[in-house]
């Protein structure tokens, strides 16, 4: 029950930090992140609880241990921080609720979560796009901290952002990627311009760092369509 909890536990004392997040260990040489090995491990620990008797997904106390089987490892990633990769368990998690035959009444409570956190989200980024207009019309030397409601980071309403409103802030900078990844999309049209001739991704308009990465289906669309 605590194997995934255990396995990023131990990267708050002895993790190495890169670029101001403490996400990985040093193992015999090698940097891991146990985060991923999480992903597994969560995977099998809800597989298996929520398939040992057919009657578990209908009731909530066992739908609640199962959460909180999630919410353990998701509370501690985010503590590293790392935003995506918590987001990805809870996605994980209801596609086995869903697979195991959570009651509909489930779903209901969770989508009534789901429109309310969208909401407070959704305002909260609102507030720090206006804070930050605000603060550059104002030209001034000082540098006010923006008050997340949520205790977001700055830079995780940058990627919020940067997906909802690129346009918004800094399309040059913080919205950079996003429209790149546009382009790269609508440059691949449906045939795509061919292997090794994305002028976007290739070309590095679109950066390396990312393209391969969190912007793989960019580079796919624009060479394979």
């Amino acid at each position: 029950v605590t194997t995934p909890q255990s396995l990023v536990r131990g990267v708050h004392f002895h993790g190495i930090v890169h670029f101001g997040a403490r996400r990985w260990l040093n193992v015999f040489g090698k940097e891991l992140q146990p985060a991923e090995f999480a992903k597994i491990t969560l995977l099998l620990t809800l597989g298996y609880y929520l398939t040992r008797d057919k009657d578990r997904p209908s009731d909530w106390k066992h739908l609640v241990f199962a959460g909180l089987l999630t919410i353990g490892p998701a509370v501690l990633i985010i503590k590293e921080p790392d935003l995506g990769t918590a987001l990805v368990l809870i996605a994980m998690a209801l596609m086995l609720f869903f697979l195991a035959g959570a009651p509909p009444r489930f779903w209901a409570g969770f989508g009534l979560f789901a429109v309310l956190t969208a909401a407070v989200v959704g305002y909260d980024t609102h507030r720090y796009i206006d804070f930050r207009k605000k603060r550059a019309e104002a030209r001034s030397s000082s540098n006010p901290q923006f008050k997340s409601w949520l205790h977001l980071k700055p830079y995780q309403l940058n990627r919020i952002v940067g997906v909802v409103a690129p346009d918004q802030l800094d399309p040059l900078g913080e919205g950079w990627n996003q429209r790149q990844s546009l382009i790269a999309i609508g440059n691949g049209g449906f045939y795509g311009r061919g292997w090794t001739k994305g002028d976007v991704t290739r070309g590095g308009y679109l950066p390396r760092t990312v393209s391969l990465n969190d912007f793989i289906f960019s580079a796919f669309a624009e060479e394979a369509g």
